[in-house]
């Protein structure tokens, strides 16, 4: 979880030497009211199964690759569609949507419906 905040963090903080940055003292109240939610909030999730997933989806992640480099490019496609459904509708994922959700950070689900269109530009295999 410590993670996750550091890299909310850092994010927030990037702008800051790119341009000159203003926020008023409320602006700055909320951005840490809604980071201690989100902390919170992340502090309540199964950690154990979030480094399962994060497992499985190496494992897939393998699965995929060996499948794109073996020019098996439409089974790819159907599997990894058919994975990231399944984590999306994972009970685990969709309390960690809420709680990025806090911060302004989602996970697109939109990226496998584009997926998932038979007329889809984007193929996994040229990610």
């Amino acid at each position: 979880m410590k993670k996750i905040v550091a890299v909310v963090a850092l994010a927030v903080s990037l702008p800051l030497g790119a341009q000159e940055f203003s926020m008023s003292a409320e602006d700055i109240a909320a951005m840490q009211k809604r980071a201690k939610e989100a902390e919170a909030c992340m502090a309540k999730i199964d950690q154990a199964h979030l480094l399962e997933l994060q497992a499985e989806g190496e494992q897939k992640l393998s699965e995929i690759t060996a499948l794109c480099n073996a020019g098996k490019r439409n089974e790819a496609q159907a599997s990894a569609v058919g994975y990231g459904k399944s984590v999306m509708a994972d009970p685990v994922m969709k309390e960690l949507q809420a709680c990025l959700g806090l911060m302004n950070m989602v996970v697109p689900q939109a990226t496998w419906a584009e997926l998932d269109r038979e007329d889809t530009p984007t193929h996994v295999c040229d990610l």
